[in-house]
């Protein structure tokens, strides 16, 4: 048995018919991209502030068990 091709289509016609309704993108609210660089950034260097302050409790820590042994 061999392999069947579908019939052509009729000229001016596509595989998929066209959608009932046109679809818009529609962009209610969201937040621009400054905000989210300004976010991004302040997360950073509260980030970066946690880190130096555990890192310098941590290592005043060490040094005075280190002076009380």
């Amino acid at each position: 048995m061999g392999y069947v091709t579908p019939p052509p289509l009729a000229p001016g016609t596509t595989k998929h018919p066209p959608l009932p309704v046109q679809v818009h993108t529609v962009v209610v609210g969201g937040m621009p991209g400054w905000q989210i660089t300004l976010i991004a950034i302040a997360a950073a260097l509260l980030a970066a502030t946690g880190a130096l302050l555990a890192d310098r409790a941590w290592a005043a820590r060490r040094q005075s068990a280190a002076t009380a042994a």
